[in-house]
């Protein structure tokens, strides 16, 4: 499904289509290492197919991004609201523990967002991105859309539904009812399960993201 973009969208810039991110992002990383394993040999099989040099990054859901030190969002400021946040989140009647199943194999024709997995909107995930998003005043970003990524690349919109029929073919991934299982044969996951939250500087290109913070959610 094409993404939909609105004026505060860091996805969509002309850097961002040709590889190059800006400002810091918030990652929720993968605690299952099952779950972790089989989404890298995802990763792996799709990066080693498609037709350009796609590059590796570390999987993860990104809960919030576009957080520019233009805008005086320091690594330092934003953890602190972070932090805040993240109280806050924890003391509201929608906090419990990060899981999401696997909905779909899906696309959204940007570069950052080229073919990835779409993610059970789990009302604790969804209330926690709103926090950060009211934190940060981020509410004119295009609504949530929780995922995980598996593929950068440059490759529009019918390249990457070639890659996602691609490993359906080489049972990547597939169907189980109303959900997803993705990975090799022996070892295929269907959820995911968050219990850290980190912040990565998100400038430039893949090869220069760094993480900078970590902390548990729950």
């Amino acid at each position: 499904m094409p993404r939909t973009s609105s004026a505060d969208d860091p996805y969509t810039s002309a850097a961002a289509a040709s590889g190059s991110f800006a400002g810091l992002s918030l990652w929720l990383q993968i605690s299952n290492s099952a779950t972790q394993e089989a989404v890298q040999h995802v990763m792996a099989e799709l990066r080693s197919h498609v037709p350009e040099d796609a590059p590796a990054f570390e999987p993860h859901a990104t809960l919030l991004a576009g957080l520019s030190t233009d805008e005086g969002w320091t690594p330092e400021k934003v953890w602190e609201y972070v932090q805040a946040a993240v109280r806050a989140w924890k003391a509201s009647p929608h906090c419990a523990h990060l899981e999401c199943s696997f909905r779909s194999m899906t696309r959204r024709d940007v570069f950052f967002q080229c073919v990835l997995i779409e993610l059970e909107q789990q009302p604790a995930l969804m209330a926690l991105n709103e926090a950060m998003r009211k934190a940060f005043n981020k509410q004119e970003q295009p609504p949530y859309f929780p995922h995980i990524s598996l593929l950068y690349a440059g490759i529009g919109g019918e390249g990457a539904e070639a890659e996602i029929a691609w490993a359906g073919e080489h049972r990547l991934w597939t169907k189980k009812g109303q959900s997803i299982e993705v990975g090799p044969a022996n070892a295929r996951v269907g959820v995911a399960t968050f219990s850290k939250l980190s912040l990565w500087d998100t400038n430039g290109p893949v090869a220069q993201w760094k993480k900078l913070r970590e902390m548990d959610v729950l």
